[in-house]
Formats: C-alpha cells, structure tokens, sequence
C-alpha cells in the first residue's frame, strides 16, 4: 500500500470513529474531549516547547485520533482492545510490506532530517543547538547501514552542522544530502527548494 493508500485509510478510519462517536454522544452529555486530567507540575511542557512549531504530519497520519483512543480508554472505553491491549482491528495494518533495502532506509532516514530541519526553530536556544548537534552524532553512529553512518560521520566531522537558524540548518542539510548524492553519482538537489519540498503549507512553484 503506498503512502496516499495508507492516508486515505487513515482518513477513512478516522471518519468512522468520527461518526461512531457522535453516535456515542448523543446518548451521553460528557464529551471525552472535555474530560480536563490534572496535571502534574513535571507534566507541564515549557515554554519553549510549546512555541516550537509543529509540521501537522501527526494529525495526517491519524495520531490525534489515537490519542482520542486514550482518553476513550481512561473514561472506561475498552472495547476496541483485546486483553493484551492489541487493536482487534487488524486488518487495517495488512498487508504490510517488505522490510526496508538500503534505498528505502535512505529515503526515510534523510525525509526525517530534512523534516527535522524544516521545523528547526529560527532563534534556537543553547539547549536546542546542544540537542540537535547530540541527536546528529548519535543517529551517524546508530544508522543500520555501516558504510553510510560512517560516511555521516565525515560529514560531521569536517563541515559540523550549522545551527544558528532554520535557514542555515536545512541548506547545511541538503549540503549534506548533496554530498552522499555526488558520491553515488546521483542529481543535486536545488538547496533553495528545501522548504518547499519539506516543509507544509509552503507551495511550491
């Protein structure tokens, strides 16, 4: 199933539970969305965390729905679980496809961190820059393809990721992506594309 497939399923799923809770509803005048949980002061997210921009690729792919599933699950709703906590359902997750080669873990991995630089904030903080600059080393060490986390490795290590902006961070990205392209004899990427390639709610030319 290709990703328009999936979304489209997704879409689908979601108007079902739409309906069937409405349905719900009208026999109930407590909405779960209205439920307020206390939360605890280590539960708060900070400021900063809070004003960061979000690329809306979770409510796409149906995460807010899961999470509507969790409140259904708090208030008493577990019908749609088995006991071991498994969705019964499936067969929305069939057939599933064959694990990933080495180009399709490609395409995933550098569609993460182009993504990951799109949103990157534009007047970043110490501590963002310190965790960005963490995370790159550590996904070049863990990569599941030897040749090419080492070959991020050298990236780091002789032109070290610009973190000062958004701007600066994505073409530093595509640079990068740039350079594994050259290796593999592949086409460059135009870097004064990457937001619209990356980043929603930018139209493309």
């Amino acid at each position: 199933m290709g990703l328009s497939d999936r979304v489209k399923s997704v879409q689908q799923h979601q108007q079902q539970q739409q309906q069937q809770h409405s349905t719900h509803d009208e026999h109930h005048t407590t909405n779960t969305n209205d439920i307020i949980i206390p939360l605890s002061k280590n539960d708060h997210v900070n400021k900063e965390q809070q004003e960061e921009e979000d690329c809306d690729v979770c409510t796409v792919l149906g995460v807010s729905d899961k999470k509507k599933q969790m409140f259904d699950i708090i208030s008493g709703g577990m019908g749609m679980f088995n006991g071991k906590g498994i969705s019964e359902d499936s067969s929305f997750w069939e057939p599933m496809g064959e694990p990933l080669d080495l180009i399709d873990l490609g395409h995933s991995g550098w569609n993460m961190l182009h993504t990951m630089a799109a949103y990157y904030p534009d007047k970043p903080t110490d501590t963002k820059k310190k965790e960005m600059t963490e995370f790159l080393h550590s996904f070049s060490k863990v990569y599941p393809c030897k040749d090419c986390a080492q070959d991020f490795q050298g990236i780091l290590r002789d032109t070290p990721p610009k973190l000062d902006n958004q701007k600066e961070f994505s073409k530093w990205m595509c640079d990068s992506h740039n350079h594994v392209n050259n290796l593999l004899g592949k086409p460059l990427f135009d870097c004064n594309l990457v937001d619209k390639r990356w980043k929603r709610n930018i139209t493309p030319h």
